[in-house]
């Protein structure tokens, strides 16, 4: 690189400056000296866009990256989700489909392909003990072991369903059914036993409490619905007219609540009576919120190609990564591993960049 650069500037200061021969040659450069250099200046602001998308890279500095661990090469993308107790990861790719990583190294232990190979996987969702993986087919859910991928059982489901999620004692999953309602199932036999209804539009997110007594749903008609797993009941109704909902999320200890929305705005709930306890901009429409294994950091990420990163006891910004804003590369996910040592954020079009989380709350935002 620095012979390269020496020739350049032997090149620019000659034209600029001249020597005793090749007068001739300057008059007919010099003119074009100014066209030389603005398009040297557009590729150069070409090249550092793009060499800004190599993560954990030199110029990762300049975007708050350099605290990157590593990557994981995948595209289109739309979750990830870390596999408690192993050294693992899965995400799921629009084109991809659902692998497995391991997260020391980012090596693909094994890819996650559905007994019909040509039916997509819609969501994926892991068991709080890291054994089980389920795919959502939309009418079907597979149930795999987690080590090596083997088929433990197919659940042929009534209707369609989206965005299932486990319990968290692995038991029951949750996931919208076509239209405004929400299903209860049991894993071991696929059937369901419950069908929640009351939110007037399309749910957007369910999430299960840490102890799995309450399952919440948030809708694009901007209310958080809690209710009761054990019987259906609705317990209450937190908010109204926020704007559209797009992700919620429990605390570690089940005592609040984070939802983000298509405006920006995070607030956290007091989950007990529904107090709005906090709000918290983060420019742009968000798509993900996670909350750190302690419960003291919750992450956002969003189409502004942000991860936000606050503290949740007085809202203070901790820390903003910028993940590069090339073809709207938007951070569809976030998540935690279980031991709370690292960060993964999952972009539209990849890939997945691991943090070190620890570092990440030390270093001061600019």
């Amino acid at each position: 690189m620095k012979p390269f650069l020496r020739a350049i500037k032997v090149f620019v200061v000659t034209l600029l400056f001249g020597d005793d021969k090749g007068e001739d040659k300057r008059k007919f450069l010099r003119p074009k000296l100014v066209l030389i250099l603005a398009s040297g200046g557009l590729l150069a602001v070409i090249l550092i866009g793009l060499i800004s998308l190599e993560p954990c890279g030199e110029l990762d500095k300049l975007f708050k990256r350099s605290l990157c661990l590593r990557i994981i090469e995948q595209r289109l993308m739309r979750e990830v989700i870390f596999v408690p107790y192993r050294d693992a990861l899965v995400t799921l790719s629009y084109k991809q489909g659902a692998r497995v990583w391991r997260v020391s190294d980012g090596s693909l232990l094994y890819m996650l392909t559905p007994e019909k190979k040509e039916v997509p996987v819609e969501s994926i969702t892991v068991a709080s003990d890291g054994s089980i993986i389920a795919l959502n087919l939309v009418s079907q859910i597979e149930l795999r072991k987690l080590s090596d991928g083997t088929l433990l059982d197919v659940l042929d489901l009534e209707g369609e369903v989206f965005r299932t999620t486990f319990s968290p004692d692995g038991t029951l999953f949750a996931g919208r059914l076509f239209g405004n309602n929400i299903g209860l199932w049991r894993v071991n036999d696929g059937v369901l036993l419950k069908t929640l209804k009351g939110h007037p539009e399309s749910v957007s997110d369910i999430a299960f409490s840490p102890d799995g007594s309450v399952v919440a749903s948030s809708a694009l008609d901007g209310t958080i619905r809690l209710w009761k797993v054990s019987s259906g009941t609705l317990l209450q109704v937190i908010g109204g007219e926020l704007g559209t909902l797009t992700s919620i999320a429990f605390s570690p200890d089940g005592a609040v609540l984070a939802s983000g929305s298509s405006d920006g705005i995070i607030r956290i709930w007091q989950v007990s009576d529904g107090k709005l306890l906090k709000i918290l901009k983060h420019p742009g429409h968000i798509l993900s919120v996670a909350f750190s294994p302690d419960g003291h950091v919750l992450a956002s990420g969003g189409r502004d190609s942000m991860v936000r990163l606050w503290r949740i006891s007085d809202g203070v910004l901790l820390q903003e990564l910028n993940q590069g804003s090339w073809r709207q590369n938007w951070v569809y996910s976030i998540a935690f591993s279980a031991d709370g040592k690292i960060l993964a954020s999952a972009q539209r079009y990849g890939p997945v960049r691991l943090f070190d989380f620890q570092k990440l709350v030390e270093t001061e935002t600019d």
